[in-house]
């Protein structure tokens, strides 16, 4: 199954002043850790940058692939010490502005939502054992992330490379909703695409499949920017990714990633597949059986319509764990 790239037109893009530039956070909605794993699709939001001419918003997508690096004005590259210096590709540009009684919209009242992927050429090697500050895990270096805008270069920003950084796909990515105040929920697809909901349930048996972004580097090295090939798989992906479930019912779906520190009594099915989708530019998807064994507690519909979801399904990685609720037949 393939979900669409969307690409509108490019901006219009005219030169214009320095300015300051302010990095409020990074992620699916504004804000967020500023954490990044190689080939991650995530949205960076700045505070700061000034409209574009004429005080015409910054508001441009990318029309094709290759993506391009310099998009309404806007570019970033990143620095690594001895390691990377790349520029980065970006997906679309959109400021909005959060002053009401400021129409004119000052670059103080403006938030700017840059929607890239990171380059998988910079280094998120971890080295060691343990954990962070209990044992003698060392991540990979600091890297500095800088925007320049209508080129002339602004500040930089430490990031720190970490081998994955996973986000299952929502709803509000599907339309790149950011905003925070937007019910952003989880899914899972049939094989033919369709979703898995109270009115088409999956069957004990069946796969399904999720998508996300930020599982870290494939078997092939896929360009940033560029739409992804058959055959980019996550090797030795059930050590990376487990999926477990369980017969929760109403499980919200909109959760905040969670660290879960055992989850061996719940029952987990082994990823048939896992890596890039074909046609795709930074989506992973991860095919998973439901265990035949598995059974619900109750029908999706039962107890007068009050059950919404009777399955939890639960995607962990190395960043924490990511429960959501579907629906599948006893």
């Amino acid at each position: 199954m393939k979900i669409p790239i969307l690409f509108l037109c490019l901006g219009t893009l005219v030169p214009t002043f320095a300015q300051n530039a302010v990095l409020a956070g990074s992620g699916y909605s504004a804000p967020a850790a500023l954490l990044v794993a190689p080939g991650q699709v995530t949205t960076l939001f700045f505070r700061g940058i000034q409209a574009g001419p004429g005080g015409q918003l910054r508001d441009a997508r990318a029309a094709e692939s290759p993506l391009p690096t310099l998009l309404a004005g806007l570019s970033l590259h990143i620095v690594q010490p001895k390691i990377a210096d790349v520029r980065v590709p970006i997906f679309a540009v959109r400021q909005e502005n959060e002053c009401q009684d400021n129409p004119n919209g000052m670059s103080n009242c403006l938030l700017t939502a840059v929607k890239v992927q990171i380059p998988s050429s910079i280094s998120a090697e971890v080295r060691g054992s343990g954990s962070p500050g209990t044992g003698t895990l060392v991540l990979a270096p600091l890297a500095n992330l800088t925007v320049e805008i209508d080129g002339q270069a602004d500040r930089a920003y430490p990031v720190q490379p970490i081998p994955d950084n996973a986000h299952v796909l929502t709803t509000c990515d599907l339309s790149w909703d950011t905003a925070g105040t937007s019910v952003c929920d989880r899914q899972a697809y049939h094989a033919d695409g369709r979703v898995v909901s109270v009115d088409v349930p999956a069957a004990t048996g069946e796969t399904i499949v999720v998508f996300a972004y930020g599982l870290g580097m494939a078997s092939l090295d896929v360009p940033a920017g560029t739409v992804s090939p058959e055959g980019a798989v996550l090797a030795e992906v059930n050590t990376r990714v487990k999926a477990s479930f369980s017969p929760f019912l109403n499980t919200v779906s909109s959760a905040q990633r969670l660290f879960l520190t055992d989850q061996n009594n719940l029952p987990s099915s082994p990823i048939e597949f896992g890596g890039l989708t074909p046609g795709q530019i930074g989506l992973y998807q991860l095919n998973i059986p439901i265990p035949p064994s598995f059974t619900p507690a109750q029908p999706c519909g039962a107890l007068n319509g009050f059950v919404k979801s009777n399955t939890q399904i639960v995607i962990t990685t190395i960043q924490g764990s990511e429960g959501f609720g579907i629906c599948v037949r006893p």
